[in-house]
């Protein structure tokens, strides 16, 4: 298999890492992920100071390593290096959202289809095997990350299921049960993961905790009123557990 090697800006390699860690995906894998995304994408070549530059090398897989020279005399680059580097400056001028998609395109491209057309899907999460009803796919922009909302028929209830850990998709011939649309709308427009719309939690703050409720915004429950000593929150109790206990 060829082995690829990029001289990259410091800045672009360094979103390389922090996605590979934050995906759980190696370096390498990234690589040839977008390299199959952008096959049928136009990549715009970019100059770039070598003033600080990092080296990043991977092996091709099987599929990339029979195509990979003949895409890269079709692009017309001088050098591997050039292309790999114009690849990745490609892939990191976009939102983290929008990175997760090209990485997740395997994940993502079934479902949306399935989406489209009202079937239902199989999916494997987190080792297990899941028939679902999916209804939409949300980018949960505190996070970075992107979720399924759908039905899942195991745990006879709506989920949640976050699209980087679903492994494998498979699409059904039956159609998927159009549920409660008002329910479905008011999830989507007031979407988080752990789908806390119309659930409420009553908090007391004491004063060191409300302190460090205002300087904890990741994953804060929406504040519906306060009343003198009294916060009511729309919150999920999975959220709960997650979010409050850090602040005492």
């Amino acid at each position: 298999m060829i082995k690829v090697r990029s001289t990259l800006p410091e800045f672009v390699h360094n979103i390389i890492i922090s996605d590979s860690d934050y995906f759980d995906i190696e370096p390498g894998g990234i690589g040839n992920r977008i390299f199959k995304y952008y096959l049928d994408k136009k990549i715009i070549s970019i100059n770039f100071e070598r003033e600080t530059t990092k080296i990043l090398q991977f092996n091709l897989d099987k599929y990339n390593d029979d195509i990979f020279m003949d895409e890269l005399k079709r692009r017309e680059f001088q050098t591997i290096s050039d292309f790999i580097r114009s690849l990745f400056i490609n892939y990191v001028n976009n939102l983290r959202t929008t990175r997760e998609k090209i990485i997740f395109q395997d994940i993502f491209s079934p479902i949306e289809n399935a989406i489209n057309f009202g079937k239902q899907i199989s999916i494997k999460y987190h080792g297990k095997v899941r028939r679902v009803d999916p209804y939409f796919i949300k980018a949960y922009e505190q996070e970075g990350r992107s979720y399924l909302f759908c039905y899942c028929y195991k745990c006879q209830d709506y989920r949640n299921y976050k699209i980087s850990d679903i492994k494998i998709v498979y699409q059904h011939v039956q159609n998927r049960i159009e549920r409660d649309s008002e329910y479905l709308e008011n999830v989507l427009n007031n979407f988080d993961p752990f789908l806390s719309y119309s659930n409420k939690v009553k908090v007391s703050f004491t004063e060191e905790g409300l302190r460090l409720y205002k300087r904890t915004p990741m994953n804060r429950p929406k504040l519906l009123e306060k009343k003198d000593d009294q916060y009511l929150f729309e919150c999920d109790n999975k959220l709960a557990l997650v979010y409050f206990p850090q602040l005492y």
